[in-house]
């Protein structure tokens, strides 16, 4: 089934955390982006008069560089209000976008709902009984006894020579993991 780009634009603008405010006067939409390092804005509702002469480049999520003017707009929204330096786009995601700039607001943390299972909620009356670990008479080996042994192994010697440098090695399933 074909699904027209801007449908699905609109389906998945309907999903960000998009709040109304103002952009030199003028109504805007605006998003809070946490993920974003800077403000962007929509070319469009740039005053001439407001755009600073500098160029910035900035990168976007698949690594492409992209270049863009710089302008100062005054907004006014939940999420920020005052004048902020922006980046301008032709085509941006919304109207305005507010990234962690200095002045942008918090964004409220998810709601987290915990819920208890019938066995965890009888199980919390109970005392918890102790693990029962076999005590082994005849093996009197000491923590200082079980660390030695280990650095006088040949069979670890490797690991600790990675350890002792902080190599990062190729393991298992994963591209790399920290020894």
């Amino acid at each position: 089934m074909f699904v027209d780009a801007s449908y699905q634009l609109e389906l998945d603008r309907s999903r960000l955390p998009v709040v109304p405010g103002k952009v030199n006067g003028r109504e805007v939409s605006v998003l809070r982006d946490t993920g974003c390092t800077s403000a962007v804005i929509l070319d469009d509702l740039v005053h001439n008069c407001q755009g600073t002469g500098n160029v910035k480049y900035y990168r976007v999520l698949d690594g492409t560089v992209g270049r863009a003017e710089v302008a100062v707009v005054d907004v006014e929204s939940p999420v920020f209000s005052g004048q902020v330096e922006c980046l301008c786009l032709k085509s941006p995601i919304c109207d305005l976008i507010i990234g962690n700039v200095p002045g942008a607001s918090a964004v409220d943390a998810p709601e987290v709902v915990a819920v208890s299972t019938r066995a965890q909620s009888v199980a919390e009356g109970k005392a918890k009984r102790s693990l029962e670990v076999p005590i082994l008479q005849d093996l009197q080996v000491s923590h200082a006894d079980v660390q030695r042994m280990q650095r006088e192994s040949q069979d670890l010697t490797k690991y600790f020579g990675l350890a002792d440098r902080q190599e990062v090695v190729p393991s298992g399933k994963s591209a790399i993991s920290q020894v």
